[in-house]
């Protein structure tokens, strides 16, 4: 009876384990070519607009594509490497942790779930239009307070 858990529970495991590289493997495939072709550079440009309504710099779209195709390690790589180049201000940085705690590895995450039972559309959809609305609330918070301290300084 025990024997018979432990072979299940091993037997299990392993199909998770091997659904799981099936669809990690060709995701850090396909990151090493875009990142050699300079894809993710031009699908930055691209979402350019739509992050501009979330209140993140230009310069914040290469790292917050990152993080959500790929997931936080390379979204926090690509971060820290933009921050120390200076190319992000406090609030595109904040702003793109709020919206990669919600939302990372997108694809990644959704082919984990979606092999394991979950509904893919609905966790996509669930986890993408929260972490928009978030980071715009917290966005539009952050703008009303810079402008608050602005003109409070101008006062003075």
């Amino acid at each position: 009876m025990l024997w018979d858990i432990i072979i299940e529970a091993t037997n299990s495991s392993f199909k998770t384990v091997t659904q799981i590289a099936i669809i990690v493997f060709p995701i850090m495939m396909v990151l090493r070519i875009a990142r050699e072709t300079q894809v993710l550079t031009k699908v930055s440009n691209y979402f350019e607009p739509l992050t501009k309504r979330i209140y993140l710099s230009k310069e914040a779209t290469f790292p917050l594509i990152v993080g959500i195709v790929f997931g936080l390690t390379y979204g926090a790589g690509v971060l820290v490497q933009a921050a120390k180049e200076g190319h992000l201000t406090t609030r595109d940085m904040l702003l793109i942790n709020v919206f990669l705690g919600l939302n990372h590895a997108v694809f990644e995450d959704t082919f984990i779930f979606g092999a394991i039972g979950a509904n893919s559309w609905v966790l996509f959809m669930t986890r993408t239009l929260l972490a928009v609305a978030v980071t715009y609330i917290v966005g539009r918070w952050l703008v009303s307070r810079e402008k608050g301290h602005t003109s409070l300084s101008e006062s003075s």
